[in-house]
């Protein structure tokens, strides 16, 4: 009896313990995608996605794109040049997902210091209304210039510090560049060359 009583214990154990497959998480890429407060987009620096806690990131990058993630909700942690952090809840899915965040500016800080720019827009072809959009990152304000036939432009009082620059051709932006003002005794020049098209 006891013997047997061994064997029903051992079976039960064999039972219970049966082989289950397990299916791997699936992973995914987030691109993360910053805009200021009147639609033009950012270059977004450090991102971090925080599972369950959010004193360690489970991933980290410096170009916005995070890869190999497994798939599941995270909060997310965004910044750029000049705004605030941005913190929101994401969910990763398998294959590619965007997310757009809007970034708030961050506190503006010392007086500014008023610098000319000055460049050429490279190659030029065609005949197309060209537009530069100059826009600070860390302020209020822009300011929209032509762009002369020769691909030459030249806009005076900008405020001193970091700039998003976007061409423009025909309304559609061709190229967007962020660039550091200074001023110091002399124009800034800032040469932009087109992506092929």
């Amino acid at each position: 009896m006891r013997f047997r009583g061994v064997l029903l214990f051992i079976s039960s154990i064999l039972l219970a313990g049966e082989c289950r497959t397990v299916t791997p998480l699936q992973q995914g890429t987030l691109e993360v995608i910053g805009y200021d407060s009147i639609g033009n987009r950012l270059p977004v620096g450090d991102a971090e996605l925080f599972g369950g806690s959010k004193d360690e990131p489970r991933y980290t990058t410096r170009t916005g794109v995070l890869q190999h993630v497994d798939e599941g909700h995270y909060t997310l942690r965004a910044r750029a040049a000049g705004f605030k952090s941005t913190v929101t809840r994401v969910y990763v899915a398998p294959g590619k997902t965007q997310v757009r965040v809007q970034m708030q500016l961050g506190a503006i800080t010392g007086c500014p210091t008023y610098v000319t720019l000055r460049g050429k827009v490279s190659p030029i072809t065609g005949r197309k209304d060209r537009w530069l959009k100059i826009t600070p990152l860390h302020g209020p304000g822009g300011v929209d210039t032509p762009i002369q036939p020769d691909g030459f432009f030249h806009v005076e009082g900008l405020d001193s510090g970091d700039h998003l620059l976007i061409v423009t051709e025909d309304g559609k932006p061709r190229h967007m560049q962020v660039v550091n003002l200074r001023g110091v005794n002399a124009p800034d020049t800032i040469n932009l060359t087109l992506p092929p098209g």
